[in-house]
C-alpha cells in the first residue's frame, strides 16, 4: 500500500473575520477556508442566521495559497443586534471552523456634514492582469 505525505494530512477548515469590533449597521467579511478541495459539499451556514444576516456570498473552489490550493467561502454578514457576539462554530461535512468572537458597538453619527467611513473589499480571480491603452 502506497500512502503519499498529503494522503495522510488530515483537512483544515478554517474562518476568519476581517474586523472583530464593528458599528451596528456595519457588515463584516466571514472568510472560511478548506485546504482540501475535493470536498464537494458546502459549509452549512444556517447556525449564522440567528444574530446576523447575510448580504453577499461567495464561493471559489480552487484557490492558490502559498502555493498550496484551497476552497473559499466569503460571506459578507451585518449583524442582527450589539453587543459580544460569537460567530458559531460552522461545519462542513464532518470539519467544523472554531467561533469567533466580535464586539458590535452602537452607531455613532458623524458630525453634520461629514461623511461616514467607506470599508471596500477587492480580490482578483486571475494571476494575469492586462493593461489597456
Amino acid at each position: 500500500m502506497l500512502l503519499t505525505a498529503g494522503s495522510l494530512q488530515a483537512a483544515s477548515f478554517s474562518a476568519r473575520v476581517d474586523r472583530h469590533s464593528l458599528q451596528a449597521g456595519d457588515s463584516l467579511l466571514l472568510t472560511l477556508e478548506l485546504d482540501q478541495p475535493d470536498y464537494f459539499v458546502d459549509p452549512d451556514i444556517s447556525p449564522l442566521r440567528k444574530d446576523f444576516t447575510l448580504l453577499a456570498s461567495s464561493h471559489q473552489p480552487l484557490v492558490e495559497q502559498d502555493g498550496q490550493p484551497v476552497s473559499r467561502w466569503q460571506l459578507r454578514l451585518q449583524p442582527r443586534r450589539e453587543g459580544r457576539l460569537t460567530l458559531p462554530a460552522l461545519q462542513l461535512g464532518n470539519l467544523s471552523t472554531a467561533p469567533l468572537d466580535i464586539e458590535v458597538l452602537p452607531h455613532t453619527p458623524g458630525l453634520p456634514g461629514q461623511l461616514e467611513p467607506v470599508h471596500i473589499d477587492a480580490s482578483l480571480d486571475t494571476e494575469q492582469l492586462y493593461v489597456q491603452s
